[in-house]
């Protein structure tokens, strides 16, 4: 699957990763009532691959989240490596994966 988070607006990629949250939910929720999809299969879609790909989204949506620089700077130094590398070990893993 190819992640293209450049291609949306905030508005639209904040529906998209609300639509992978939310079937990802609905198929842990499922999965927790049902137990496995088949046979040594737990899931009907790939749950890690729909909650990365919204982690991923919201990340690129929030920047480097609510620290302000001038307030914590070394706390908002750390947070935003850490959600930069974050999110691009999230678009690696959809990217990899068979879809």
């Amino acid at each position: 699957m190819k992640f293209v988070p450049d291609a949306l607006t905030a508005s639209e990629a904040a529906l998209a990763a609300a639509e992978h949250a939310s079937r990802a939910t609905a198929e842990l929720l499922r999965f927790a009532r049902d137990g496995e999809f088949g046979a040594g299969v737990p899931f009907a879609e790939e749950v890690a691959e729909k909650l990365a790909t919204a982690l991923a989204l919201a990340i690129g949506i929030d920047g480097d989240g609510i620290f302000k620089a001038d307030e914590h700077p070394d706390h908002h130094a750390r947070e935003a490596a850490l959600r930069k590398t974050l999110r691009a070990a999230c678009i690696a893993f959809v990217e990899e994966s068979p879809a």
